[in-house]
C-alpha cells in the first residue's frame, strides 16, 4: 500500500478517533453525540465529545472533507417525508438517489442511466420563475445556478424536464427551448448584444401526456463557463389548435457533472492535528489506545461498527439523505496460521508465516478493508435546488488480512 493512500486513511482515522475519544460535562450530565462505535465487546455504544466547540469543529472538518458547504444557520430540519411532499425537482433527485442505491430492486429504470453512470454529482435546479399566461405561447424559465459545487470539472449532460398535458382539448404539437447569448463589445461601451440560439426542440404526439425532456447540455456548459449565477430559457410551445400549452408541474433543469471526487484532506489534517495537540490531556481525556483497549475476545481481524448520525451534528438542516454515515472500521490481529474467514491474500499468508518465524525482521500482516461501497448524499441549502454527490470507497463491507 502506498504512503499516499496510507496518509489519506490516517487523516480520516485521526479525525474519527478524535470524535470517538472524548467526553463533555454539562452540570452533572454527559452529552451524547451521533457517533456510535463498537466497544470491543460486540456492542454498539454512543460516544461523547468534549464541548460544543469541539462538536462544531468536528462537524466542519467532516463537511470540509466531503466538500460540502456550511449548514445554513436558520434552515429547518428535513423530515423523512419532506422531500416526497415537495416539488418535482426534489422528488426527481430522490428517484436518482434510490436508483444509485438500487433500493427498489434490480428492475428500477432510469432514463438517463448512462449519463448518471459517468457522473458523480447531480444537481436539480428548480425553475425560480415561470411565465405561462394563457394568452402567451412563450414561457420564461429562470434558474439559480449559484448552488453548483465549485469542484465541478466537466458537464456530462443536462436535461430540461417539462410536464405537459392535454387540458381543455389542447394537443401540444412541439416545444422549442431558446437561450440568449450575451456578448459585450468595447465599441458599444460594454453594452450587451443579445443573440438567440435554439437549445433543443421536441415533437409531441397528441397521445403523449406527462414528463418530456429537452437536451440542455450545451446551454449549461455555456452558462457555467461564463461563471453565470443565474440563467434563463424561453420556451415556445406550439399547439395543434393555436392555443397555449400549459405546464402542469413546475419545470426544472437537471445537471450531471464529473468532479474531482477525492476527499479534501490537507487543510483538514492540519486543523485536526493542531486541535489534537492543543487539547491533549485536557479536552481529550481518553488516549487513542483506550479506544481499542478492549478487543474482541477472539482478537481476530473483524468488521466493527462506526456510525455518524447526521442529526446530532445538525447536518439534517441541509443533508436530506441519508440519515447518517455507516462507515464501519476494521480491527484485530492477523496471527499465523490464517484461516479462510480472514480473507487473506496469498502475500499476507506468506508474510504472516515469515513474521512467525522472524518477528523482528518482517511485520505482521494488517487488518484492512477488502470490500468498500460508495456513499451517496443529497443536500439542499434552500429547499429548492438539490445536489446529489457520490463518494467512492466510503463504506466498509468486509475486512481481511493484507
Amino acid at each position: 500500500m502506498s504512503r499516499a493512500v496510507l496518509g489519506g486513511r490516517a487523516c480520516v482515522l485521526v479525525l474519527f478517533v478524535a470524535v470517538l475519544s472524548s467526553t463533555e460535562q454539562i452540570g452533572q450530565c454527559q452529552r451524547l453525540t451521533g457517533i456510535y462505535v463498537d466497544n470491543g465487546m460486540g456492542q454498539t455504544v454512543a460516544h461523547r465529545v468534549s464541548s460544543r466547540r469541539e462538536t462544531r469543529d468536528i462537524a466542519r472538518d467532516i463537511l470540509d472533507m466531503l466538500r460540502l458547504p456550511a449548514v445554513p444557520a436558520r434552515a429547518a430540519r428535513f423530515r423523512n417525508d419532506s422531500i416526497e411532499s415537495s416539488g418535482p425537482a426534489s422528488r426527481y433527485i430522490q428517484d436518482v438517489y434510490r436508483y444509485t442505491l438500487n433500493q427498489d430492486g434490480a428492475g428500477l429504470r432510469f432514463e438517463n442511466a448512462q449519463v448518471l453512470k459517468d457522473s458523480d454529482v447531480v444537481v436539480s435546479y428548480a425553475a425560480a420563475t415561470t411565465s405561462n399566461r394563457a394568452d402567451k405561447e412563450d414561457i420564461l424559465l429562470q434558474f439559480d445556478l449559484s448552488e453548483t459545487p465549485k469542484e465541478i470539472e466537466s458537464v456530462i449532460g443536462a436535461r430540461l424536464r417539462l410536464h405537459l398535458g392535454t387540458r381543455e382539448g389542447n394537443s401540444v404539437a412541439s416545444v422549442h427551448a431558446w437561450m440568449n447569448l450575451k456578448n459585450a463589445t468595447s465599441q458599444q461601451k460594454q453594452r450587451q448584444k443579445r443573440r438567440i440560439r435554439l437549445v433543443d426542440s421536441v415533437e409531441v404526439s397528441d397521445a403523449v401526456e406527462g414528463w418530456i425532456e429537452l437536451d440542455a447540455t450545451e446551454a449549461l456548459r455555456y452558462w457555467l463557463s461564463r461563471g453565470d449565477k443565474a440563467a434563463s430559457l424561453r420556451l415556445s410551445v406550439a399547439v395543434a389548435e393555436g392555443r397555449s400549452g400549459k405546464l402542469l408541474e413546475e419545470p426544472f433543469l437537471v445537471g450531471y457533472f464529473k468532479s474531482g471526487s477525492r476527499l479534501q484532506q490537507a487543510g483538514v489534517a492540519a486543523a485536526v492535528a493542531r486541535r489534537w495537540k492543543r487539547s491533549s490531556g485536557e479536552l481529550w481525556p481518553y488516549s487513542r489506545k483506550a479506544v481499542y483497549s478492549k478487543k474482541p475476545s477472539s482478537g481476530q481481524c473483524l468488521l466493527h461498527t462506526l456510525y455518524v448520525r447526521f442529526r446530532e451534528l445538525e447536518f439534517d438542516r441541509m443533508i436530506v439523505a441519508p440519515d447518517g454515515y455507516d462507515a464501519q472500521f476494521c480491527a484485530g490481529e492477523c496471527h499465523f496460521p490464517l484461516s479462510d474467514h480472514h480473507n487473506a491474500t496469498n502475500h499476507a499468508i506468506i508474510q504472516t508465516l515469515v513474521h512467525f518465524l522472524q518477528p523482528g525482521r518482517v511485520p505482521q500482516a494488517c487488518c484492512v478493508p477488502t470490500q468498500l461501497d460508495p456513499m451517496t448524499v443529497i443536500y439542499s441549502r434552500d429547499g429548492r435546488n438539490h445536489v446529489l454527490k457520490r463518494y467512492h470507497n466510503m463504506i466498509i463491507r468486509g475486512c481481511g488480512c493484507h
